[in-house]
């Protein structure tokens, strides 16, 4: 049992066979004297720490390490970098010093780790051994980079150039940087790093055969931890075709998957590999940062009537962990084992003040190397998220993005809806997300709603409104978004909800909806609308330019809030006066008639692979 515990925890599947064994020779001593063996777990008990059983989750016990050890070296500046973080301290008085002298004389003195503010001046020993105590202040992450990421590649550089080293003792070299401690380092030192270790072997070809190991490991280390993430191909281009091959089949799909700066997206996480349960982690951290928003809009919903709204996960949605489905709670912890899969949703906007979107200069020489230069639908998809977490982008530059993916291909369906999700907290003009997914297709725009969540597309009450709904009322999301309508078809003036059926019959919303929107199974479709007028003021208010309220005082963000629109962007209203009539029976151009026709269209799209092949099916006589 002790066994399978430091296996599970350890970072390199290497066991800490001292602390195996005393535990199994007692457990020998007390079959000998017939006593009962009591299991205890090893967790938090203050265990031994060595370099082989270091883990940057959970940093406190006592440690003993070999500082000639580069490994060594790397625990003590991650545990550094959590005091630095005030994530945890040494326990004073408890750290010491062991050298040997050129006689022989083992000396042990008292010696104090001193976390300096400016980190490109902190030390660590490089002979003897270290003996301390670290008490942590809480679970630790690690997201270094900078001075630290100059240590590390020098570090690595150091041990890569020595001759008598042997191979296990690189690999611990690198695994201490990146795969425990998570540094970060340009693309441009990795590849010079891969370089360094073909080097090494240089007019050796036996030794050479044997290095594709090494340079295998450092490149799956390393490539989770690149810091110019729109460069980090350029490790794998740096490797031979079979070695890069193999190096694809090393990395799996996780790393093409999370980005901090951009994490909305789909995340399949093994839980018993240390970077993806890391990744879980961080995820939970981050989904703090999203609070705010969320208890802004559940302040903007009291007093709202058609019941009391029901509370939605918006940020971590349709979790399996293990094939089954749950739901997260705030007491929910990622566990060690098993494979949870999730979407994360980012639900903050980006700052117009502080964003911008890509040039469209820049903008047009990718979307010219996506058609020209990169064929496999897959890595296009790749290269439009690395992109989407270093720039931001217009609702018609996702557009372009979207249109790259021919419809008539199944696959490409569900790429067309990858693109808009994963883009979705990086559009600029985001106003205009409800009408850009409408481009997707019915199959894409399905795919879309079920990942973002439809309350997360609703967003607000500016322009979110307007447009048809088709709500199944024993949906917890479907009927928030029914009891949000009501409340707005009775506080806006005029009649809203137009068209409206009740599985398939025709139906008016009745009264008792004010106090709650029932909870059952049934499907509710309608179209909601809103007076020119209504419209006009509703998006004046938002900082969308009205002549005809040019002289209405304006917000003093008015500038600011303009850009969450497209340019041009305008807001289907309900026609004036005695038009009204031809609209509701259908028969008037209007809006509504427009997008009852694009719905046919999209269902036809959705079932035949042409308009030739439509007809044909359609052509009963030949």
């Amino acid at each position: 049992q002790v066994f399978e515990e430091i296996k599970a925890t350890s970072q390199t599947g290497e066991i800490d066979f001292s602390t195996f064994y005393s535990w199994y020779a007692s457990k020998s001593l007390a079959h000998e004297e017939g006593q009962d063996i009591i299991y205890v777990s090893m967790q938090n008990c203050g265990v031994s720490i060595n370099s082989a059983n270091f883990d940057v989750r959970s940093p406190g016990g006592d440690y003993d390490l070999d500082m000639t050890l580069g490994r060594s070296r790397a625990i003590v500046l991650a545990l550094m970098k959590a005091v630095y973080k005030q994530d945890g301290a040494f326990v004073e008085g408890s750290c010491f010093w062991e050298q040997v002298g050129a006689d022989g004389e083992v000396t042990k003195e008292p010696y104090t780790v001193i976390v300096h503010p400016d980190i490109s001046v902190w030390e660590v020993p490089k002979t003897g051994f270290l003996m301390f105590s670290f008490k942590a202040f809480k679970t630790v992450v690690q997201d270094v980079g900078g001075n630290d990421a100059v240590y590390a590649a020098k570090s690595i550089r150091e041990e890569f150039r020595r001759g008598d080293v042997s191979k296990k003792h690189r690999k611990a070299v690198v695994d201490s940087f990146f795969e425990m401690s998570g540094y970060k380092i340009s693309s441009t030192v990795a590849v010079d790093l891969l370089g360094l270790l073909a080097q090494c072997a240089e007019g050796d070809d036996e030794r050479m055969a044997s290095l594709q190991e090494e340079r295998l490991h450092f490149a799956s280390r390393v490539f989770r931890n690149i810091k110019d993430r729109d460069r980090d191909t350029l490790v794998l281009d740096a490797l031979n075709p079979i070695e890069r091959q193999l190096a694809e089949k090393a990395l799996g799909f996780a790393p093409y998957i999370f980005t901090p700066a951009n994490p909305t997206g789909r995340h399949r996480l093994r839980l018993n590999k240390v970077r993806e349960r890391e990744v879980a982690i961080r995820l939970i951290e981050i989904r703090e940062a999203q609070l705010d928003r969320i208890k802004a809009m559940r302040k903007r919903l009291r007093g709202h009537v058609g019941g009391p709204r029901q509370e939605i996960e918006l940020v971590l949605r349709n979790c399996i962990l293990n094939g089954s489905r749950f739901i997260y709670t705030d007491n929910w912890r990622v566990p060690q084992l098993g494979v949870l899969e999730l979407d994360y949703v980012q639900v903050t906007k980006p700052d117009p003040a502080t964003c911008s979107a890509m040039p469209q200069d820049e903008f047009v020489d990718f979307l010219q190397r996506l058609r020209h230069e990169i064929q496999e639908p897959w890595e296009q998809m790749r290269q439009i998220r690395v992109q989407g977490e270093r720039n931001f982008f217009t609702c018609l530059q996702v557009l372009a993005l979207v249109e790259l993916f021919d419809i008539v291909y199944l696959p490409n369906k569900y790429l067309r809806a990858e693109v808009c999700v994963c883009l979705y907290a990086r559009i600029i003009d985001w106003r205009g997300y409800n009408v850009l997914i409408k481009h997707v297709g019915n199959v894409g725009y399905k795919e879309v709603v079920r990942r973002i969540g439809i309350v997360n597309l609703w967003y607000d009450e500016v322009v979110s409104p307007v447009g048809h709904w088709s709500l199944s009322l024993d949906k917890p999301e479907d009927r928030w978004v029914m009891q949000e309508l009501v409340h707005l078809a009775n506080v806006e003036p005029g009649e809203n909800i137009i068209h409206a059926t009740l599985d398939g019959t025709d139906f008016e919303v009745p009264a008792d909806w004010l106090s709650k929107v029932p909870n059952r199974p049934a499907l509710i479709e309608f179209f909601y609308g809103r007076s020119p007028s209504v419209s006009d003021e509703i998006l004046c208010d938002a900082g969308v330019p009205i002549p005809s309220l040019k002289h209405r005082k304006m917000p003093h963000d008015i500038r600011l809030r303009r850009m969450q629109f497209p340019p041009k962007f305008t807001m289907p209203a309900l026609p004036r006066g005695e038009d009204w009539n031809l609209a509701k029976d259908g028969t008037d151009e209007t809006w509504i008639r427009l997008e009852k026709i694009r719905h046919v269209s999209d269902r036809m799209r959705d079932s035949f692979d042409s308009a030739e092949e439509m007809f044909l099916q359609m052509d009963d006589d030949g």
